[in-house]
């Protein structure tokens, strides 16, 4: 996209009364899908723990990138950040990638310095991680290649700008091609950029193929999500301020050469935040992001796109969490963190301007359940062969709340 997404102020104003009346007067509805052949019940088959027994921050936050991938062996693959309340005195954020065979065992591979990192697998297994290397004269986004063949990693530059200026890359394999996208923000001038880079060929490639500007904001545009559908269509979405209160979804397929933009996936609710992708189980691409409805209500919704006729759809709801009148406003838990792949969403719920606080939970189309954890935040997941879900977590000690772990669950389809 060329032109901008955000209007003068006006004009935002109206707009958002008029979205937010009809939102009010059409929301989301309950989800009445045809479950099919999916589970209504999933359970822990075993759970292990990733690298140290405590880590510092929420390890698989700051973005809902995709940060666990499965290789064509069945191998797991994850990516995380810790160390970052070390940086406010005076230390570094730290990236880990490890490896395992079967969820039961983990090796810690690889760590460099940097923030924000994301994961891919490729046919070939090679390993894809993007992250942003933060120094006192630049942002310097990087992406860094693991070919088993050779044993050995490689590093390409992607872009470089003034300190504080990049965040939250996603990556995304397609059939022969690498798709990755991040923000950029310059003072008057926040956008969402991505690039295109062949799976064949010299890696890192001789000349870096051309960034393009997906979307542009001048109040800000936030953590994109992007993935490849099973007819090779790129996918993107991300959540665009329309001024400091009001947040919305938008998204966009490139089809050829061009992005078919799509504004207000969230069809004007009153602050919709987080959106994720993932794979939808009739072969398109599913949407989930989180409803800020006031008055500590918050909702998650759900749409796909198919590619016809309204290619998105409309958002059907999840799951609402009300406020219980009997508990401060300071410890009401909210909705937070949702992922979402097939038919299964996964979320976690936090406190206000807090971290991670309760259990994981999912849903399969509906029926909300607690699936694990009691100060559990930032799920990921991902399918490997047979159908099996991998899931890993930040998860915290109920004791004390400044231990953090990283953990993995293997779950079980219970029919």
């Amino acid at each position: 996209m060329r032109g901008k997404i955000a209007l003068p102020l006006a004009v935002v104003a109206v707009s958002w009364v008029i979205s937010a009346a009809a939102w009010v007067a059409d929301r989301p509805q309950q989800a009445e899908l045809d479950a099919g052949s999916i589970s209504s019940s999933l359970v822990v088959e075993f759970t292990s723990v990733i690298g140290e027994d405590q880590t510092e921050g929420e390890a698989t936050a700051w973005n809902n990138a995709q940060k666990l991938a499965v290789d064509t062996r069945g191998r797991l693959h994850i990516v995380y950040q810790s160390s970052y309340r070390k940086t406010l005195r005076g230390g570094e954020d730290r990236i880990h990638y490890a490896r395992s065979p079967d969820g039961r065992t983990w090796t810690r591979e690889a760590e460099w310095s940097g923030r924000y990192p994301t994961l891919a697998v490729d046919a070939l297994d090679r390993v894809y991680i993007a992250y942003v290397e933060r120094t006192a004269e630049s942002d310097r986004l990087r992406l860094r290649r693991y070919d088993p063949a050779l044993d050995a990693w490689e590093d390409l530059l992607v872009a470089e700008a003034p300190p504080r200026s990049f965040a939250y890359p996603a990556l995304a394999i397609g059939p022969s091609a690498l798709h990755l996208a991040w923000e950029s923000h310059i003072p008057e001038r926040h956008t969402i950029q991505y690039v295109e880079i062949p799976l064949d060929g010299k890696f890192p490639p001789e000349a870096l193929p051309s960034i393009e500007t997906v979307a542009q904001s001048e109040e800000g545009v936030y953590f994109a999500t992007l993935t490849v559908d099973a007819r090779g269509r790129i996918v993107m979405a991300w959540e665009t301020a329309i001024d400091a209160r009001y947040h919305r979804i938008d998204g966009a397929v490139r089809r050829g050469t061009a992005w078919q933009l799509s504004p207000d996936l969230s069809r004007g609710a009153p602050d919709a935040r987080y959106p994720a992708l993932g794979p939808a189980p009739d072969g398109g691409v599913r949407l989930v992001y989180l409803v800020r409805e006031g008055g500590r209500r918050t909702s998650l919704s759900v749409l796909s796109y198919r590619g016809r006729g309204d290619p998105w759809g409309r958002p059907e709801l999840l799951v609402r969490k009300e406020p219980d009148p009997a508990e401060p406003s300071y410890s009401q838990l909210i909705l937070a963190f949702p992922v979402a792949w097939k038919a299964y969403t996964f979320w976690g719920y936090s406190v206000p301007d807090a971290c991670g606080a309760g259990p994981l939970s999912w849903a399969a189309w509906s029926e909300p359940r607690p699936l694990i954890g009691a100060f559990a935040s930032y799920p990921h997941v991902t399918e490997g062969p047979g159908g099996v879900l991998h899931l890993v977590w930040t998860d915290r000690d109920v004791d004390e709340l400044r231990a953090f772990v990283v953990r993995y669950a293997r779950l079980k389809r219970a029919d």
